[in-house]
């Protein structure tokens, strides 16, 4: 499983295991926060800010050990970051293998722009599913 710049925790004052999720925020993540909110209403459908279906970072352990080998991809100076983090506690709490890679960029999904980041990024992702996924050769 993998993901580039995830949203895993809808409502950041839930997070549990990282502080900086809930610290203040600069100027810059305030204007995410209040476009982000917009976007919420859409992706939840109704859902609640605290379901797992919706806030993966919430999703209990017991559910997490049976995840497979988990690869997450955070821009550093980008506010989804926080998140990843929270990710990657809730992960390394469970005993869930969980691989973050952090690139220095502020934008959110590089990966979309033709740049060394992205393809260093891709190329990432492939040795990631390489290792963790078998594909028997074609014939």
């Amino acid at each position: 499983c993998f993901s580039f710049l995830p949203w895993l925790l809808m409502e950041p004052s839930l997070a549990k295991r990282t502080p900086e999720a809930s610290a203040p925020v600069s100027r810059g993540h305030r204007l995410w926060d209040k476009y982000a909110r917009r976007a919420a209403c859409y992706y939840l459908q109704g859902h609640a800010v605290d379901d797992p279906l919706v806030s993966p970072a919430l999703t209990p352990a017991e559910l997490i050990t049976k995840w497979p080998p988990v690869l997450l991809h955070a821009a550093e100076g980008e506010r989804l970051r926080l998140d990843v983090l929270e990710m990657c506690a809730v992960c390394d709490a469970a005993g869930a293998a969980i691989s973050v890679e952090p690139f220095p960029s502020r934008l959110h999904v590089f990966q979309a722009l033709p740049t060394r980041l992205s393809r260093q990024s891709m190329q990432s992702v492939a040795a990631f599913l390489n290792r963790h996924c078998s594909v028997a050769p074609s014939k």
